[in-house]
């Protein structure tokens, strides 16, 4: 049976409209390790949504990254949608975040956010490169035919050719799927294999200081410098 779990801090709204298409249940995943949304597949793997705002997302997003990261420990799946819109501001120096006004009609600029607009884009590269897909939409309706279709999509007996690839990279085991993120990133398979072993998951080695990241055996700074240049982190 198609349903979405929604956490009871999340607005009334997106879960009315969810419920125009499926059955949405509201109780606290707070503590539980997932996000904001939960949902199961055809195959039972565990689905986890967190939604922020583009005000959300105005200062730094060092604790956004640590809920991402437990999330990824206990479900099989972890997304992120960020809600609004925001755009370059002072070429490029700061970021503008746009207001919408109440009817839905028209957005306007809002606040300065006095991060450069590249902070955000770099840091949400980094959750796709991490294996985290991150989905754009205006508001909280988009939001909701967002939620709808992906637990449609996740429950499809009969999914397209590019979903079923996407899958069977997801349900590899667990160790191999980590190798396999960092191998995607340029890394040799030996080094790749050698990070994991230290530190568990390719979301803690992307996080990892240099002392720590170059103290892994065969892993020099060239390997750190040459991995967080491509994420825009060096």
């Amino acid at each position: 049976m198609l349903k979405l779990t929604v956490d009871i801090a999340e607005p009334l709204q997106i879960e009315e409209i969810v419920n125009w298409y499926l059955p949405a249940i509201r109780q606290s995943l707070r503590g539980t390790g997932f996000c904001d949304y939960l949902f199961t597949d055809v195959n039972d793997a565990l689905h986890t949504v967190e939604r922020k705002t583009v005000q959300d997302l105005s200062g730094r997003v060092d604790d956004l990254e640590g809920q991402l990261s437990r999330a990824c420990s206990t479900a099989q799946y972890v997304y992120l949608i960020v809600e609004g819109v925001m755009t370059p501001a002072d070429l490029g120096k700061n970021t503008m975040l746009w207001q919408q006004k109440r009817d839905g009609t028209l957005f306007f600029p809002g606040r300065l956010a006095n991060h450069p607009y590249k902070y955000y884009l770099g840091f949400l590269l980094r959750l796709e490169q991490a294996g985290i897909p991150v989905i754009a939409t205006a508001d909280m309706g988009g939001t909701a035919e967002v939620l709808v279709e992906m637990v449609k999509l996740a429950n499809d007996p009969n999914p397209s050719r590019l979903f079923q690839r996407y899958i069977r990279r997801k349900t590899i085991p667990q160790k191999d799927q980590q190798v396999q993120t960092l191998v995607n990133l340029g890394l040799g398979e030996q080094k790749a294999q050698a990070l994991i072993k230290r530190f568990g998951t390719a979301w803690a080695v992307l996080n990892a200081p240099k002392f720590d990241f170059t103290s892994v055996p065969d892993v020099g700074i060239g390997t750190y410098q040459r991995l967080y240049n491509l994420l825009g982190r060096g």
